[in-house]
């Protein structure tokens, strides 16, 4: 959970960071604007969340079995 949006930017820019010295680029969507960025990298995915905004998705009840 980031946060805030200078959070989420830092996270974000961190991990590019580091993949763009493993030769790794990936997809990101979203802006920390909204609350939830997500990145695609090769078969992971990452989302990083504002609390408002991973309560209001409330994710972990829709992946529950």
């Amino acid at each position: 959970i980031c946060t805030s949006s200078r959070h989420t930017q830092a996270v974000i820019d961190n991990i590019c960071i580091f993949l763009k010295n493993k030769k790794i680029l990936p997809n990101i969507s979203g802006t920390t604007k909204s609350g939830w960025i997500m990145m695609e990298v090769l078969v992971i995915e990452i989302h990083l969340f504002k609390p408002d905004v991973r309560t209001y998705y409330d994710l972990e009840s829709i992946m529950a079995y």
